[in-house]
C-alpha cells in the first residue's frame, strides 16, 4: 500500500502465515477501499485468500471499490482453456 514500510513477519506455520497475510490485506483494504490489489496465482497464497474471504464476510468489509489484477496468466490460450489462470483463481 502507498507509504507503508516493509516489515518482516515470522509465522509458526502455513496457517499462521495465511492468517497474518489475510489480516494485513483486510486492514489495508479497510483503510484504502479503492485500492488496486495485484493477486498472485499458485497454491501458496490460496490459504491467505481463503482466510481473507472469511474476514470479508465476517466483518462485512466492503470490496465494491477494490480493483484486483491478476499477476500471472498464460499468453495465447483461447477463452475457456482449462489452463487459464483467471478461471483457476
Amino acid at each position: 500500500a502507498r507509504g507503508r514500510n516493509v516489515r518482516l513477519v515470522i509465522a509458526d506455520d502455513y496457517e499462521d502465515l495465511s492468517g497474518q497475510a489475510a489480516r494485513f490485506i483486510a486492514d489495508v483494504v479497510a483503510a484504502e477501499p479503492d485500492l488496486a490489489l495485484v493477486a498472485a496465482t499458485g497454491t501458496t497464497p490460496m490459504g491467505a485468500y481463503a482466510r481473507l474471504a472469511e474476514i470479508v464476510a465476517a466483518e462485512r468489509l466492503p470490496t465494491d471499490r477494490l480493483r484486483i489484477f491478476q499477476l500471472d496468466e498464460y499468453l495465447g490460450l483461447p477463452p475457456g482453456d482449462r489452463r487459464l489462470l483467471g478461471a483457476w483463481m
